[in-house]
């Protein structure tokens, strides 16, 4: 395994329990190779979703390894081999235009570290009141700006329920946002 799995949830909310789902299916598949992240929750669903940009690039720091980014509400279904022959430096699922960032992997390279940077300083500017702001933050950023060539990750590795997906499901999102968003926002 050449990589690292990242995942992060916010201390004292229901996504403490969600992400027992996701280590229990890494231990599964005997993935040991992996760091789970609790941080404070900072008041709002949005900025919590936006502090995974902060963890990525911590992470690339910290390993100089690629990272795979799991959202806490990720489960593994069976192994997943792509990530070990992947070429370009950012992969994650395109959904008709837009970054889905529950799945994502990043190579520890000067342009990604970059990207990074500029993703956590969209998101600062954005705030609490942007509509999925990490996602479309990094979206302008990775087709926009930089035009990266990625690597298109499958259905199968980002599958959300309304996303149509005929082959086998390798990493699955159980939509915590739906059940937990208007806990986290209080205000």
């Amino acid at each position: 395994m050449n990589f690292k799995i990242i995942s992060g949830y916010t201390k004292n909310t229901p996504y403490e329990q969600e992400i027992k789902h996701l280590t229990d299916s890494l231990k599964k598949y005997n993935i040991s190779n992996y760091e789970i992240i609790a941080y404070n929750d900072l008041g709002n669903w949005n900025l919590n979703c936006q502090y995974k940009a902060q963890i990525i690039l911590e992470q690339l720091q910290k390993y100089n390894i690629p990272i795979v980014w799991l959202d806490a509400d990720a489960v593994l279904y069976d192994y997943p081999l792509l990530f070990n022959n992947i070429n370009e430096d950012i992969s994650f699922c395109d959904y008709y235009g837009d970054v889905i960032t529950c799945t994502l992997y990043m190579k520890p390279t000067i342009q990604m570290i970059s990207l990074c940077n500029e993703w956590i300083s969209l998101n600062t500017k954005t705030g609490k009141n942007a509509i999925l702001g990490d996602q479309k933050n990094l979206t302008s950023l990775v087709m926009n700006k930089y035009k990266l060539p990625y690597l298109n990750l499958p259905v199968s590795y980002a599958k959300i329920d309304f996303a149509k997906c005929s082959e086998k499901i390798i990493i699955g999102q159980n939509q915590a946002s739906r059940r937990f968003k208007h806990i986290i926002n209080k205000d």
